[in-house]
Formats: C-alpha cells, structure tokens, sequence
C-alpha cells in the first residue's frame, strides 16, 4: 500500500502517490485534516472534531459540517483506484487517520528526537538532531489560529529551538565554527525576534575571531529589536559586545541569511566575516584532538595541479621544486582546515573535507600562495556521496566506497580550468551557498559538457578580493546554452505519440523543419513548448523560444528572432548574417510559435536561415504548413474522449478527462470522477471533443457551476471568457477570438465555402460538399476539392476514410462559429 504523506510544518501538504494536494475545498476542511494528523495515529471522536473545528455553531449545524468536509476530504485522499478506508478511515463515532499507510513530518520530527535521547554516541545523536531539524520546515499550521494548534505550535517551535542548539553547541565545541554559524541562522530564520537566537550568531562570530563583524551584527539586531519589540536586546546578548567598546561604522548587515523577511540576504553575509576573512580564518588553531567524525557521507574533495607550460597573468611554468613545496603548504593547511590528503600522482594533489566551506578556504590559500610564487595552479572542488567502510587507506583515514566515480567526476572540472583559478560543482555551490560564512563570492559561470557521454555540469568560479580579477580565456568545454523558454504554470496531459514523433523526427541528422498544424484552441503551442523541453539535452540547451502572435510581415520575422537571440541589431552586418555568425556550428533549435499568418511569405527567409546554419533545426507551429520542401507535418488532433464510458477508473485512462479534471482541481480541490458523476464528466468531454481550450475553459466553472449546469450551457461555449487571472495570451481568453484569428486569414471564397459546409452537421462527402457550395456559383468537382483541401491546409476541416471513399468533417465549435457567420450573412 503506498504511503501518504501529510506535512504540517511550515504549510499543509499531502502526498499521496504522485499527488500533491495543497488546497483544500475551504479553510475549514484543512483545518480538520490538519487536527486527524495531528492527532495520528491516535483516533478523534466525531463530536470533539465538530466542536474543535467550528466551534461557534450549533451541535448538528457541526455534525453537519463535519460529514461535508468528511466527504469532500475522502475524495481528493482517495480518489478512484485508491482502496476506500487505506488513508482516512470513518466510524460511526470514531475518525482517524490510517495509521498503516499514512505518515506525518511531526510525527517523524518528534520520532527522530527519542531516537537521540536512546541512542549513546555523539554522532548518532547528531544524525537524528540533524534529521529532526531538516524535517521542522516551519511553525505547525501557518495561517491557523485555532486554539487547538497555538499550544502544539509552541511546544514544537520550542523543541525545534533547543535542538538547533544542541547542534550549534557540538560544533562550537569541535570550533567547526561555520557550520555552527549556518544552524545558528537557521534558528535565527525561523524566529527573526528571538534574541537567543541572536546571541548565538555574535557569540560564534567573536569565537572564530571576527570582532567587527559581531559588533555590526549586534548593532543591526538592536535595532531591530528596538524598533519591532519596543526594547533592546537582553542584557546577556549585550553584554557579549560591551567589552568590545570603540566607535565603530554602524553597518547594516544581514542577520539571517537569505530568508527574505526583512532582515536577511545572502548577498549581505560576506559582511559578516569582514573584509579580510578569507585570510583570517585559516588562522584559526585546530580543535584539541580528533572530533568525532560527522554522521553523514558527504564529503568535498580539492584536486589541485599545475598546468604545464601555462603563463596566464604572468605565470612562469614550474620548477621541478614547485610541486613539491606547493604539497608542503598543502599539508599545513589541510591540518588547519581538518582536511586530510589522500595522495594523488606526481602531478596534483586530492584531499577530502567533510566541510565544503573548509575545502574553499584551504583552496583560496593555496592559490594565494600560487600567485606570489608565480605557479600556474589550479584548484578544482566537488561534493559527492561516499559510504565508509571498515579500514583505513594508506594515509591512516577511512576508506571510501565509490571514490574513484566522485574523484572521476572532479578530475573532469580540473582539466576544463586555467591556471589561477578556483572552480566548483553545482553540489559544492549549495554547501556553500547555505553556508553564511562562505568566504569567496560564487560566480556561475554555466553549464559545460566536460566529457564525452558524461551529463551536463554546471560550474562556479570563486572569487575574493585578494586575488586578481582579469578574465581567464574560455574554458576547456563544451559550454550548453542556457535555455530561454516560457515556463507553463499547469501540468500537460496526453500527446505521448506526439511527443515521440517529435523527438524521433527532430533528433535525425537529415530533419531540419517540423510543423505543428491544427485548429484553433487544440494545443499546438503547449505541445511545441514541452517538446522543445524534452529536447534541451540534446541540443545542449541552444533552444530558443519565439513568439510570432505579433508579427503580421514576414520582414519582421527576422527581428523578431535577432530579438530572442538577444543580438544586438545596431551592430550593423544585416540581421540574417547576424543570426547566422551566432549559430554558426552550434547545433541548435529554434521554436517559431504562430506563424500561419505569415506562413506563405516566411518560407524563403527560413529556407535561407537552414541553407546558412546546417546544424540548426526549426519547430513550427502553425495552422497551416509552409509548403517548404522537406517539411514534416505533425497534425495536432483533439485528445481522446470518452464513447459513452461510465466507470470512473476508465474514464480516467482519457487525457481530455485527466486535463479537465485537472483544471478543476485548481478551483476547486476536491472535484474527483466518482460513480455518481462519471456519466455527467463522460458527456462533458465528448461534447467538447477533446478541445484542450475549450476542456479549459469550462473546467475554469467549476467553482460555480455543477457538472449538469455546464451542459446546459454549452450552446453559448463560443463566448465562455478565461478567468482574470489566467495566463492566456487575448486570441485565447475564448474560443471566438481564437477561431476569429483564422477567419480573419481566409480569402472571401474560403470564407464562404466555410459558413455554407456549415449547415452540414455529420460530416460530408465530395459530392455534397460541391452541391452545398454551389447555390450562387457554378463549382466544378476539382475547384470544390481544391477550396476543401484549402479549409483543410488551414486545420479548418478535418478529413478521415470511411467506406472507400474521403469524409470530412468540422469540430463543432467551428461549426457553431461559421453557422453563425452565415445566419449575419443572411443567407441562412
């Protein structure tokens, strides 16, 4: 049985499966799910949840209440093919939470906390503190202020405080000051009023030996204290800084890191070491003994080599003494900074830290050190999971499983590098970045294929003040755009074939033009967006998105992609020259969205673009084709709707009920296919014929509408408007401006064959196609074909083959809008 997890620390989320639920069917309906898994797994008897969740009304009106939010929770905790009982079970007195399939993170946290008062060792203590405040997200149940959950709240933010100071207390003692410092913060985030809090920040600061840095800190906290709390800080917060005296510069730092609630941003925290502690810190002494090692397996290793016959900056090619006086500085600041070396060849030097921020520092010296000796260093780190195993390698430390894949992975980013430079993995970056006391400023530098087959890595250069600031040439990779495409705020459904055809068509060597037609409001655009996301691998991200809505002359098209290129067009050399010498030898793919109203005269300019830039590839969408040699067509159909199914669980095997119900869901949580709604949701879907618009559009009602009540008023479908807040561009607020933009590209003829095809309603063969169209005009077959192919170019009328002869058929929006049309002619 799969297991459903309930979070309440920092917000009310549930997981169950693949789900997330975040929104509920009203306030009080969280409320209760919130007080069942605060309760688990003990069970709540029904009349004490009616009182504790609404406590104001009557004794039935909450009984009443009670079975409402019941059943509105049991459909979105156990929707179809979930077993009825497996997560909230429901007695005639009693309610409760199954305590076989579902999980809490207060449950976890305080489960995690007896687990350190049983266990003996530090670090097993340490590992389930550690585990308990990574769980604690949060105060219990934001935005609640029941009675009920203000003394839980309390008790559990007291807990959360006491445990980050256990820890704090642990690396004070073995004086791994920064990580002392980054839950320091943590605590200091999690209550910015709390003045203890504060008082561990300055206190770490002057242990590691920053006194202008604590004294700024506490000038920062007094004032915010004063303004927010009407006081200064405790006195036994002030009294760590009195003895400091002296003026000193009231500067304004952060005190706690990059939360963004007034009195934290990451950006602020080197203040907090001052100007010169990249320096300063390496002096630190080490702590007395051996500390107990930390209880994880995540370990950052510094590979460092000097590039032979490299003279960047100035730099001269090492002596034959370099390396090995370069090792001697090594192993002093490896014991400075707990790093231990694990050997290397004749040409580098590997060593391991548990501590990312310790790595860096040792590095920054190292290559400071490089510098005034003129050596060509390089200095690479990344972060990586190991697991210890009995023994010791030959440098009397752990060995490591795994080690040679992590130490693989790093050598890559060394032979990528420059002499002079410090670089860093991703994983490395995030240490540091959650670390408040990193002493260097990161520098993306984007991402990079460093070996053939290996996956994309991004790399980060570190930067201090110390060290000089000129540009290194590129490095010794294959640098990946960066992607520019639209980000969707809603899931997608369906298209699997689509979506296969696409990469299978747009990763052949020999395909170079693939457009997406269909009718107004069938997706194109979506489809385009999540294909191009599909493909950013293997094109090495140089996919750009470009948006034609706007452009009614095709001289505008290529401004329009110098514009996404992001070229500077004042540069001179003619725009398409421009856009070639950017791509050039670049394997690249290019998103044309809405492009039908400039269709006929773009083919040359695209043509043009292929013929110059051999590697790039372009995706189309349109409603109709280009007619350009070598095009491949991809006709976008309406998704899949039901034929008169009524079972739930195979209604939900049809992405036009998986879209529509998603986009319910949105305003309303708690819509789900039951037995009783099904045939209602079958009906829906297929009188919409799978129109992912038009599916949108009406799921958008179902904060005000039932399921009957919007089949009532399909027949005014046409001018359903999106909501306020939806994100569609103005031709898709409603299915008329939609079908309006393809009209208004019609010729006059086209037009009319259109509204006259309208009168009829099942489809139509040759013969009547030509009999309907020819009530004012004599219409041989071959003209009648040739407009009907024409409609058909246009996504306009869709064509299928029955009984050895070529049907064609509208959807029956476009039915509706052209009949329309025809009744304004007066010619109905």
């Amino acid at each position: 049985m799969s297991v459903c997890r309930i979070e309440l620390l920092g917000a009310l989320r549930v997981h169950c499966a693949e789900r997330e639920i975040t929104r509920f069917r009203t306030q009080r309906t969280g409320a209760l799910l919130g007080y069942l898994a605060l309760s688990y797994p003990r069970a709540c008897i029904r009349d004490h949840l009616a009182e504790a969740i609404w406590p104001e009304a009557e004794p039935e009106s909450g009984r009443r209440n009670l079975r409402t939010a019941l059943s509105s929770l049991r459909r979105q905790l156990e929707p179809p093919g979930v077993e009825p009982g497996s997560v909230l079970v429901c007695g005639r007195n009693l309610v409760a939470l199954n305590p076989d399939s579902v999980a809490t993170d207060v449950a976890h946290f305080e489960s995690a906390l007896r687990l350190a008062l049983k266990v003996a060792s530090t670090s097993e203590k340490m590992l389930a503190w550690v585990e308990a405040i990574e769980t604690y997200r949060g105060e219990l149940l934001p935005g609640l202020s029941d009675l009920w959950v203000f003394g839980e709240r309390q008790r559990l933010a007291g807990r959360y405080f006491e445990t980050v100071e256990r820890v704090v207390d642990y690396f004070e003692r073995v004086r791994d000051y920064a990580s002392a410092l980054e839950y320091a913060y943590r605590a200091v985030r999690a209550d910015p009023l709390r003045d203890e809090s504060h008082r561990a920040v300055i206190r770490l600061q002057l242990a590691a030996g920053h006194m202008e840095a604590a004294l700024a800190y506490y000038q920062e906290w007094e004032r915010v204290s004063t303004r927010e709390l009407g006081s200064p800080p405790a006195e036994e917060t002030r009294v760590l800084v009195e003895e400091l005296g002296g003026p000193t510069r009231r500067a304004r730092v952060s005190l706690a890191g990059p939360e963004p609630d007034g009195i934290a941003r990451e950006r602020d925290c080197p203040s907090l070491l001052g100007r010169d502690a990249a320096v300063t810190l390496h002096t630190l002494p080490p702590a007395d003994g051996e500390p107990e090692p930390l209880p994880n397996d995540t370990v950052t290793f510094l590979l460092a080599d000097m590039v032979a016959g490299e003279a960047e900056g100035g730099m001269r090619p090492e002596p034959d003494s370099a390396l090995a006086e370069c090792r001697l500085i090594a192993e002093a600041e490896l014991e400075r900074h707990g790093g231990r070396e694990l050997g290397g060849d004749d040409e580098g030097i590997v060593a391991v830290f548990t501590c990312a921020t310790s790595a860096l520092r040792c590095a920054i010296v190292l290559q400071q050190a490089a510098r005034e000796r003129l050596w060509p260093l390089r200095v690479a780190l990344h972060t990586g999971e190991v697991t210890r195993v009995d023994g010791s390698d030959s440098h009397g430390g752990p060995a490591w499983r795994q080690m040679r894949l992590v130490l693989q992975a790093g050598g890559r980013v060394l032979r990528a590098m420059h002499a002079g430079q410090i670089l860093c993995t991703e994983e490395t970056a995030s240490l540091l970045r959650r670390s408040h006391c990193s002493p260097a400023e990161l520098a993306d530098l984007g991402a990079y294929h460093l070996a053939p087959g290996s996956p994309p890595e991004r790399l980060f250069q570190a930067r201090v003040d110390a060290m000089p600031r000129g540009a290194f040439p590129p490095l010794r990779a294959e640098a990946i755009q960066s992607p520019d495409l639209p980000v969707s705020l809603t899931r997608f459904h369906g298209r699997h074939e689509e979506m296969r055809r696409l990469r299978q068509l747009l990763t052949a060597p020999d395909v170079r033009l693939v457009t997406l037609t269909g009718p107004p409001g069938i997706g194109k655009t979506r489809l385009a967006l999540e294909g191009a996301h599909d493909l950013l691998e293997a094109f090495h991200g140089a996919v750009w998105y470009v948006s034609l809505a706007e452009v009614d002359d095709a001289g505008d098209l290529l401004d329009a992609l110098a514009d996404a290129l992001r070229l500077d067009a004042s540069s001179g050399g003619g725009t398409l020259r421009q856009i070639v010498a950017h791509l050039a030898g670049r394997r690249a793919l290019l998103v044309l969205d809405n492009l039908e109203q400039v269709a006929s005269e773009a083919g040359p300019m695209i043509a043009a673009l292929l013929a110059r830039a051999p590697r790039v590839a372009c995706l189309v969408t349109s409603r109709r084709t280009l007619g350009m040699p070598g095009e491949h067509q991809i006709a976008v159909n309406p998704l899949p709707v039901p034929a008169g199914e009524e079972d739930p669980q195979a209604l939900l095997r049809y992405a036009s009920v998986e879209l529509f119900l998603d986009r319910a869901q949105a305003v309303r949580p708690d819509c789900q296919v039951t037995p009783v709604n099904a045939p209602a949701i079958s009906e829906l879907c297929a009188r919409l014929e799978g129109i992912p618009l038009a599916l949108e559009l009406v799921a958008a009602r179902a904060g005000v509408l039932t399921l009957p009540q919007m089949l009532e008023r399909l027949d005014g479908l046409l001018d359903w408007q999106a909501g306020q807040g939806a994100c569609a561009t103005e031709r898709h607020r409603s299915l008329r401006a939609a079908i309006d933009w393809s009209y208004r590209l019609l010729t006059p003829e086209l037009r009319r064959v259109l509204e006259r095809l309208s009168v009829v309603r099942d489809g139509w063969s040759l013969e009547t196609a030509q009999s309907v169209c020819a009530q004012d005009e004599s219409l041989s077959e071959k003209e009648c074909l040739d407009l009907i192919l024409e409609l058909k170019c246009h996504s306009l009328v869709m064509a299928e083959e029955s009984s050895g002869e070529m049907r064609f058929r509208m959807l029956r929006v476009l039915r509706e809008y052209a009949s329309e049309r025809l009744r304004m002619q007066g010619a109905a």
